[in-house]
């Protein structure tokens, strides 16, 4: 069994070469923790030397800057990172060429290989292998929808290896696909595609895993190397760690690392990216402390009673601030009633933050927020969310620089270019774009646009929706917007005026504090309001689940959690509730459906 043992985020473990898991709920100040005992490590340590280092790796870029921004001085001995970026550069990238396919050749040309992005299908790669494994049919404009459906499927690829060791490709999720689809997108088929790529040097950040497993499994030195390099290994936000991570923590520990890593499995809710929470749950290494932090630093009393009934492992949490606080509010009736009575329960300067499961609710609020906006925005998204998100950001660009907010609208306006290289769709291209390139189009829309606003504002949406394509192929002819042949998107765009859409745009400055739970991670506000959808996520609160597997409970939970002195909680008046299971929570329920 392992030592047991309780903390607060200012307690530093005396002992720093033992392994450790540390469990801490929101609020807890973990990051706090752990930068404080990165810096004791490397004031103390007896191990480190000129050549070795400590490795902190955290889930999002976010939060590494964060961590390298509070190390300050400290930061010279410590990599923090992502684990994409942690494995690439000290696995993938200098071991790469020890892979090998079944005929002894290089699995990937090693020496293009510059760098690691989300997966983008070149469309002359997608035709071409569909061709050769006898697929051509779907490319049949008949089968256009079904084309879409797989080359998304193909932006999320994901490798699997079962207990026999085999390793196995296949989309990330298996909804909407019919017959066809499954026929094509078999693992031998998939593998044949990911090889087209890496034979050009090109490689995602799937791919780094899977290289990273192989080259430590084929080649146990290299764990040894690393081990030596690195003789601590700190890992935030284990959580959400991937199967590959928890393999690494354990070869490198096994090879003589000192391993310690936090976080908290009601907070696990990245799911559908194969992160699971049992990873956490089960971490065990030879006499390894097991830390517990309860504090909250973060929130009242009153809020913190709630996370702690809604918490399924028994950890409750101390109350760090002494503050018991105002009631959780339970506002029920229609979203604009709703959020009216929360802004009059506010004073007139606070910022209220909404958080919704859905982004099509995320949208609902907005519009609430922002009257006027409900249509023909929601008509549009139904009917093509690429291209509706498109033509959102390229109207509201335009309209922030009506108004004479230039770099806004730049901002706004790069937003239909992807990142690092890749567009987004419903733009195409088959190569790389620089950074220069990505402004230059985001400036060339931009520049149509307001020159030709007269024109556009008296056009339907279609007709600017093909001007925009016009004006970015006649500067830049690599990169194609998808033309809008048939469908819902042109049934609806030509019916539709680009100046109603125009006027009910919804600019970024009136609804940025409206996001998404899983954008919201890792955030807080001093008052969060959390929109429950269905009588489902009501149940969360009045009756939580205590399986591990009920990771929508857990999503709720994180939302909860991100208030530091005011909760509302609303509830849609087409919900089905019991009002007297909510007064067992000692909230505060106000009833608006009387008031229609």
């Amino acid at each position: 069994m392992p030592e047991k043992l309780e903390i607060d985020s200012g307690t530093p473990l005396t002992d720093i070469e033992r392994h450790f898991r540390v469990v801490a709920g929101p609020g807890a100040g973990k990051t706090h923790w752990l930068v404080n005992h990165i810096k004791h490590v490397v004031a103390r340590s007896k191990r480190l030397s000129p050549a070795s280092r400590v490795a902190c790796i955290s889930y999002t870029n976010v939060a590494v800057n964060e961590i390298l921004t509070r190390l300050s001085s400290a930061a010279t001995q410590v990599d923090v990172s992502t684990i994409h970026s942690f494995l690439y550069r000290n696995v993938v990238r200098p071991y790469l060429h020890l892979l090998r396919d079944g005929d002894g050749q290089p699995l990937v040309a090693f020496a293009s290989v510059d760098g690691h992005d989300e997966h983008h299908p070149s469309y002359a790669i997608f035709d071409e292998w569909l061709r050769n494994i006898g697929q051509a049919k779907i490319l049949q404009r008949t089968f256009e929808v079904q084309r879409d459906i797989l080359k998304d499927k193909l932006c999320h690829l994901v490798w699997r290896r079962s207990g026999d060791g085999t390793w196995t490709l296949g989309p990330r999720t298996l909804d909407r696909m019919g017959n066809m689809l499954n026929a094509i997108c078999t693992s031998a088929n998939l593998i044949h595609y990911k090889r087209r790529y890496w034979r050009l040097g090109i490689v995602d950040h799937e791919d780094i895993l899977y290289f990273a497993h192989r080259i430590f499994e084929e080649h146990p030195l290299v764990c040894q190397c690393l081990s030596a390099h690195y003789r601590y290994l700190f890992i935030d936000e284990f959580q959400d760690t991937l199967p590959i991570q928890a393999n690494v923590v354990q070869w490198l520990a096994d090879a003589g690392t000192v391993v310690g890593v936090i976080g908290d499995a009601e907070q696990s809710i990245y799911g559908f990216l194969d992160a699971h929470p049992q990873h956490f749950l089960s971490f065990s290494l030879p006499d390894f402390l097991d830390v517990t932090m309860r504090h909250n630093r973060r929130s009242t009393g009153r809020i913190i009673s709630i996370l702690d009934h809604v918490r399924s492992d028994g950890l409750r949490q101390h109350c760090f601030r002494e503050l018991d606080g105002q009631p959780v509010t339970v506002c029920i009736g229609d979203l604009d009633r709703s959020l009216a009575a929360i802004r009059a329960d506010l004073p007139p300067d606070a910022i209220l933050h909404v958080l919704t499961r859905k982004n099509k609710d995320a949208h609902r609020v907005r519009s609430a927020l922002a009257p006027g906006t409900v249509e023909p925005w929601e008509s549009l998204y139904d009917a093509d969310a690429e291209r509706a998100r498109f033509m959102e950001h390229v109207i509201a660009a335009t309209e922030l620089a009506s108004r004479g907010q230039y770099a806004l609208a730049h901002r706004e306006m790069i937003q239909i270019i992807g990142r690092r290289g890749r567009v987004r769709k419903p733009l195409k291209c088959d190569t790389e774009l620089s950074d220069v390139h990505r402004k230059g189009i985001a400036v060339t829309v931009l520049q149509e646009f307001l020159t030709n606003h007269a024109t556009i504002f008296a056009s339907t949406l279609l007709e600017a929706y093909v001007r925009c394509g016009t004006c970015i192929t006649a500067v830049y002819p690599a990169v194609t917007l998808t033309a809008a042949r048939a469908g819902k998107f042109k049934t609806f765009a030509e019916a539709t005026p680009y100046a109603y859409l125009s006027e009910s745009v919804r600019l970024q400055e009136e609804v940025r504090h409206v996001r998404t739970i899983h954008k919201a991670k890792g955030s807080e506000g001093d008052n969060i309001a959390v929109y429950f959808e269905d009588a489902a996520r009501v149940r969360h609160i009045t009756h939580p689940s205590s399986a591990p597997a009920d990771e929508e409970k857990r999503l709720t939970y994180v939302a909860l959690s991100r208030a530091r002195d005011r909760l509302f909680l609303c509830i849609p008046t087409d919900v089905a509730i019991k009002e007297d299971e909510l007064n067992k929570l000692n909230l505060c329920v106000i009833d608006l459906r009387e008031a229609l």
